[in-house]
């Protein structure tokens, strides 16, 4: 069972494993949640204090209609929950949409970050994914409410084939994996509060930042069968971050890569931090 701590008015769920070591913040995108995260923590967590967070409008966070969700938000929240954990500096981990959170908080919040890792994470223009940008334009269309009943099953689908698009291996997403990240989703609130939270961010927001002023020590792990995200956008963050910076590559890996490959992945950050 996970805990919640209250930022800015507004209950952020968070699941914590480990109870000794710098401690670690990891950040899922979007379509998921702290979940994500389930398998990478748990090896983490014999010499790391590992908080997975929900952000703003997803998993078991509150989804307040009146948030605009930008990163800027999102990463005021992290900073939020990590000032109400009473915790100092630490390390963030982030992948996909919540890797544009990651950036934005790293150069607002540097007093903040030890270190620094993203895994196959927006940035820059590289903006995916198809059946997010429907989703998300079909609030601008100002008629989700009348649809929403008829569309339910439909965003389901189009859910379900972004996360198995998103994975190299088979039978990385079961039913039952599926089933748990739609869950926050399920219904007309819940597909009310993924369109906000997929309309919400935008490419000018990581084509704003410099990231040079990330002077922390960084590492990139890069899913190489990424569907939605080319080595291109690794390369560029590599050249780009201002502290030391390891690229490291996961062959034959998904963008989903913790779903994919999460030892791989863990075993990366680990070599890293020690």
């Amino acid at each position: 069972m996970g805990n919640y701590v209250t930022v800015r008015g507004n209950k952020i769920y968070y699941e914590k494993l480990g109870e000794d070591g710098e401690p670690i913040v990891m950040i899922h995108g979007i379509p998921t949640s702290s979940f994500l995260w389930r398998h990478v923590q748990k090896p983490l967590s014999l010499n790391y204090q590992t908080y997975a967070l929900d952000l703003l409008g997803y998993g078991k966070s509150d989804k307040p209609a009146n948030s605009d969700y930008t990163l800027s938000t999102q990463a005021d929240i992290v900073a939020g929950l990590i000032d109400e954990l009473g915790l100092q500096k630490v390390i963030i981990a982030c992948h996909d949409q919540g890797g544009g959170v990651g950036q934005v908080f790293a150069c607002r919040y540097p007093e903040k970050l030890s270190k620094f890792i993203i895994m196959n994470g927006v940035c820059y223009d590289y903006w995916p994914v198809v059946e997010v940008r429907a989703i998300a334009k079909i609030l601008k269309l100002g008629i989700f409410a009348s649809l929403v009943y008829k569309v339910d099953f439909l965003m389901d689908i189009l859910l379900t084939l972004a996360l198995r698009q998103g994975a190299w291996r088979r039978n990385a997403f079961t039913e039952d994996i599926i089933r748990e990240y739609l869950k926050p989703w399920k219904g007309s609130e819940g597909k009310k509060a993924l369109v906000r939270v997929a309309a919400g961010p935008t490419e000018k927001e990581t084509l704003s930042l410099d990231l040079s002023a990330i002077r922390v020590p960084s590492l990139i792990i890069w899913a190489e069968q990424d569907a939605f995200l080319p080595m291109e956008a690794a390369e560029r963050l590599e050249k780009d971050l201002g502290g030391p910076t390891r690229l490291e590559t996961i062959p034959d890996c998904g963008h989903f890569l913790q779903e994919d490959k999460p030892e791989e992945v863990a075993r990366l950050m680990i070599k890293f931090l020690q």
